[in-house]
């Protein structure tokens, strides 16, 4: 009995809150929002002009899209277990192979040889000093 009564009580509370009521939209700014009339106060329509049929499938909708959030939530929080796991570094990219040099031993030796041979002085021409000798090499390009 006393359930019945319980449950009779909540089904009213229910039926008067979704009941039309009229809002008032107050201050001056009208940022203030009461269910009685104020100075210099308009009334707000609050009527929800959607069917039952509208509203439950509304209702489907945010369902789904909770279950999404959770299952995304989930993901990611899996994401960055395994990026802890695996350190700072960059999830998915390994080391690399060996990496054998571009240039070989030998030709790294023969390039030093060339260098060398260009950095030694060579003779001035007879008749001529070092610095004049140089400066007829630049100029003749």
């Amino acid at each position: 009995m006393k359930r019945c009564l319980a449950l009779l009580l909540t089904l009213a509370s229910c039926a008067t809150a979704n009941a039309q009521t009229t809002v008032w939209r107050c201050g001056a700014d009208g940022r203030s929002y009461g269910d009685s009339a104020c100075a210099d106060g308009r009334v707000v329509a609050v009527a929800d002009p959607r069917s039952a049929g509208e509203v439950s499938q509304a209702h489907e909708v945010l369902a789904r899209d909770q279950r999404l959030a959770r299952a995304l939530v989930a993901e990611r929080r899996e994401r960055e277990r395994e990026r802890a796991a695996h350190g700072n570094g960059l999830s998915g990219i390994g080391p690399s192979a060996v990496v054998r040099p571009a240039v070989t031993e030998k030709a790294a030796q023969q390039r030093q040889k060339q260098l060398r041979q260009l950095q030694k002085p060579r003779p001035a021409a007879a008749g001529t000093s070092r610095a004049a000798d140089r400066a007829t090499r630049r100029a003749r390009g």
